[in-house]
Formats: structure tokens, sequence, C-alpha cells
């Protein structure tokens, strides 16, 4: 018995099966954790997409609130645009439809999308009114 226990505690070091072993399960750590990463900034990309295609469906819409009531460009009748922004990498297309109701009223809608997410499309609706001036 007491061979055994010297011999047991007497080595030094990890076999082979033990270094084999220790090296997959670091290795299928590592894999897991670049997925994760990859994975959380493509759901970056794709928010930062959405909150800038809100941000310029919101600007456009802006812009035609502060014009007159009559103006040309108030008119019926649908417009594109694109949108080239510095701080990313693609452009932006806008489009927007404006609608002449009964009672003076017009209805703007926007629409705003990234190239790469055209999914993630942000719409807004505005209402103006002749009689009420907003």
């Amino acid at each position: 018995m007491q061979k055994i226990m010297n011999f047991y505690f007497s080595r030094k070091g990890f076999s082979l099966i033990e270094l084999t072993i220790s090296s997959c399960i670091v290795i299928f750590l590592c894999l897991g954790m670049a997925q994760i990463v990859s994975h959380s900034l493509l759901i970056k990309r794709r928010s930062d997409s959405r909150v800038l295609s809100a941000e310029l469906a919101s600007s456009k819409l802006e812009y035609f609130k502060s014009l007159y009531y009559e103006s040309d460009e108030l008119k019926k009748g649908t417009g594109k645009e694109v949108q080239y922004i510095q701080s990313h990498p693609e452009p932006f297309y806008l489009s927007w439809t404006i609608q002449e109701i009964p009672w003076h009223l017009k209805i703007i809608e926007v629409e705003c999308y990234s190239e790469n997410f055209p999914q993630n499309k942000a719409q807004l609706i505005l209402i103006l009114s002749r009689d009420l001036r907003f």
C-alpha cells in the first residue's frame, strides 16, 4: 500500500491526456466567447442603424413641419433621397409621401432605412392642418 501511495504522489507534471482535455476545454471556451462578441457587435450595428434611421426620419419631418402649408415642397407627391453619414459606412435611404385629404389636412409619411438593414425601417407620420397651423 505504501508503494502505491509513493508512486501516486511522486508523479510530477501532467499526462498527455490531461493536457489534451484541458486544451480542448480552453479552445471550446474561447470559441464560445468569440461567437458571443461577434453576435454582440452585429446587434450593436443593427441598433445603431435603427437609431440613425429614426433620427433622420425625425429630422426630415421637422423640416416639413417648418414649411408653410402652401409651400411647393408640401405639394401632393412622393420624394426620395440618399443620405451619407460620416460615422456610418452605409448610406441611408429616405422616402416620403405627401397626401392631401379633405378638411385642409396633409398627411406626410417618412420612411428611412440603411442599405445593410432594410428590415430596420423607421416610419413616421405627420398630419398638418392649415386651419390649426401645425
